[in-house]
């Protein structure tokens, strides 16, 4: 990830994993806080599309929450931009509707 990076998972206020960052060190810091309101988590890559400095995956997942004990599923996708090699910006859209009823 580039130093100055923008990383952003688009979610309602209720879901507990979303948000934005700018910068490596905030980026990782809101990774880790959301990934760790998961108890479990099974990604599945559905379709990978890239174009010039743009890589998308589409996918789903399964995964039961910390807090709540509950399963959830959603579908999402994730477009990483690049520079070179670096990674400098990461939008995660999400279908939270089962997300959101297992709040």
């Amino acid at each position: 990830m580039s130093g100055d990076v923008e990383f952003e998972i688009a979610a309602p206020e209720e879901v507990p994993f979303s948000g934005k960052a700018t910068g490596r060190t905030a980026a990782i810091e809101l990774g880790k806080h959301n990934f760790g309101q998961l108890d479990s988590q099974s990604p599945q890559i559905e379709d990978v599309i890239a174009q010039g400095d743009t890589f998308v995956a589409m996918g789903s997942e399964r995964g039961k929450l910390c807090e709540s004990k509950q399963e959830h599923q959603m579908t999402w996708l994730q477009r990483f931009r690049f520079s070179g090699q670096t990674i400098t910006h990461f939008l995660r859209v999400s279908d939270n509707a089962s997300l959101q009823r297992s709040i």
